[in-house]
């Protein structure tokens, strides 16, 4: 018996259920920034709920039904709207968020986080975040990230890092690997500081 189809489909159930760990989480966090923004709450309340519900639906479906094509196609729309739902959701709530590919290398972010670092995103994109990292801090995060890539962990590390005058910040870097990327925010720890070479 041909167990491959079987440990695949398994394979893509335990990455999807890692993908909705981590997006229930990011819609927790997100929850926490929505209680000062009154007006723009209840609309962004509507697509948490509507993310919320999809990912119980979607939770459901694995837990209780047989896997067959159409329901992995089903599966792969829910995640696009929840993508999308916390992409939109992120953005409203000026969230700095990135997402990067599995080198490192930025592939989008936010207009927010553009703007606190005093970069473009034509500076940004295409580019490992490493470049605007000091040297001192590049082989500490250079282990970090890998052992992340390697056994597909959360990424959760301060980072010193270089805004585009020159003045230093410190950032706390949270990601989760999601698929074939990295989605990731940024919290200020600090900021115009001096740093270290």
């Amino acid at each position: 018996m041909n167990f491959k189809p079987f440990a695949e489909l398994i394979a893509w159930i335990v990455a999807i259920l890692a993908l909705i760990k981590g997006l229930i989480e990011t819609v927790k966090l997100v929850k926490k920034v929505l209680k000062s923004y009154d007006d723009r709450n209840r609309a962004i309340s509507d697509v948490i709920g509507s993310y919320k519900e999809n990912t119980e639906r979607l939770v459901s479906l694995v837990k209780t039904q047989d896997l067959q094509t159409d329901m992995i196609k089903g599966i792969t729309t829910d995640l696009g709207f929840v993508k999308a739902a916390t992409m939109i959701t992120a953005e409203e709530t000026s969230l700095m968020w990135w997402r990067s590919d599995n080198e490192g290398m930025t592939i989008q972010i936010s207009a927010q986080t553009c703007k606190f670092l005093r970069l473009s995103e034509g500076e940004l994109l295409g580019r490992n975040w490493f470049n605007h990292v000091p040297k001192s801090q590049h082989e500490r995060l250079a282990k970090a990230f890998e052992t992340s890539r390697i056994y597909k962990s959360d990424f959760d590390e301060n980072i010193e890092f270089i805004k585009g005058d020159g003045t230093g910040c410190e950032l706390r870097a949270y990601a989760k690997f999601a698929g074939n990327d990295w989605f990731g925010i940024h919290k200020v720890i600090r900021d115009n500081i001096k740093l270290a070479a």
